[in-house]
């Protein structure tokens, strides 16, 4: 299916988010711009963002999901059940 779009938070500039989605077992990423030349992992499991990084496992669920990019260098996520 399309890939799930996330929304910026106008009041705080750099975060991003995606209320609710239905995630299948199995693993994701966050890309830019529904391409690959710009996506982002979690190496090592740690809830800090790298550019490339690994792919993040989920199980099934539905989730909301925050990613955080207002400190420069230092991007973070949180997946959150709903």
């Amino acid at each position: 299916g399309p890939d799930a779009k996330f929304r910026p938070v106008f009041a705080n500039d750099g975060v991003w988010i995606l209320d609710r989605v239905t995630l299948k077992a199995g693993e994701i990423k966050f890309r830019q711009n529904d391409k690959w030349e710009v996506d982002f992992g979690d190496d090592g499991a740690d809830g800090t963002l790298e550019a490339g990084g690994a792919n993040i496992a989920v199980t099934a669920g539905t989730y909301g999901i925050t990613l955080d990019f207002s400190k420069p260098g230092a991007p973070t996520y949180k997946i959150t059940k709903k």
